[in-house]
């Protein structure tokens, strides 16, 4: 474990928010300190685990890296129409999804997880083994770049956007999916929201920070929309009485459809997407 400096604005003030345990996987019992920088309000786990002790923290059980059964066989077109990253692919349901859309498309993934990219090369997709930082693509190469629940995993999300502008093409999209911390269930459940996901969330983001990550890469054009689903509501919900995920009756879930549709318009649910570009 090491600690370190705010990743958006760089100084060393974050002040403790809670502490939290792997509520989710219980890989480790370990208590971790969640932390807001008393500047730019950036939250992060301070201290964070460090190189080979991270991918310790992702068990065999890690949905995105199950085995998909997916039959797909997938080649490389020679003359694509879009070139598309995944990063964080994980064992490539994603890249599986998009081939079968559009079979011309040239469809590239990462991830750090050996047995996940062992797992979507398996399908045929060009996957490198690492960071999206030490992968050295093309510059302006890629039309779209897909994180979906990935830069909250990062240890460097700054560094990662900035790489990612940088491979972006000026006519590109980057697609990112991730937590919103100034969710309604974040402020009800604290340290038992399930997004909080100790260890393996390093960095937490409302709408304000990171579209401060994003302009400081020099994205300009940036457009949130906030996704409304009673999932992490009621799994939240589940972790603060019964300490574990639970499933739900289809009826319970159907109450909470109205409900979640009104937090979303309200900017308030759990997860948000951006689509970011490089020009306005």
């Amino acid at each position: 474990m090491q600690n370190i400096s705010c990743n958006l604005c760089g100084i060393d003030t974050g002040k403790l928010l809670f502490e939290s345990k792997d509520l989710l996987y219980g890989v480790t019992n370990k208590v971790f300190r969640v932390v807001r920088c008393t500047r730019c309000s950036l939250v992060y786990l301070n201290p964070q685990p460090e190189g080979a002790e991270i991918a310790t923290f992702y068990p065999n059980t890690y949905r995105p890296y199950k085995i998909d059964d997916s039959t797909i066989s997938y080649a490389l077109p020679k003359e694509p129409k879009k070139n598309v990253l995944d990063v964080g692919c994980g064992s490539g349901d994603l890249l599986v999804n998009i081939a079968k859309k559009h079979p011309d498309w040239a469809l590239y993934g990462l991830d750090f997880d050996a047995r996940a990219v062992h797992i979507a090369r398996s399908f045929g997709f060009n996957i490198f083994h690492g960071s999206l930082p030490h992968a050295r693509y093309e510059n302006n190469f890629f039309d779209e770049i897909h994180m979906n629940h990935v830069l909250e995993h990062t240890p460097n999300p700054r560094e990662t956007v900035e790489e990612a502008a940088r491979i972006l093409k000026d006519t590109g999209k980057l697609i990112i999916i991730t937590p919103n911390f100034r969710s309604l269930s974040r402020i009800i459940f604290r340290n038992y929201w399930y997004h909080i996901d100790t260890p393996r969330h390093l960095f937490l983001f409302t709408p304000k920070t990171l579209r401060a990550v994003l302009k400081r890469a020099g994205l300009k054009k940036i457009k949130f929309q906030f996704i409304p689903s009673p999932k992490y509501f009621l799994q939240s919900y589940a972790l603060l009485t019964k300490g574990k995920k639970q499933r739900y009756a289809r009826w319970i879930w159907k109450l909470f459809v109205i409900p979640a549709r009104f937090i979303s318009a309200l900017h308030l649910s759990s997860t948000m997407q951006i689509v970011a570009s490089k020009k306005i």
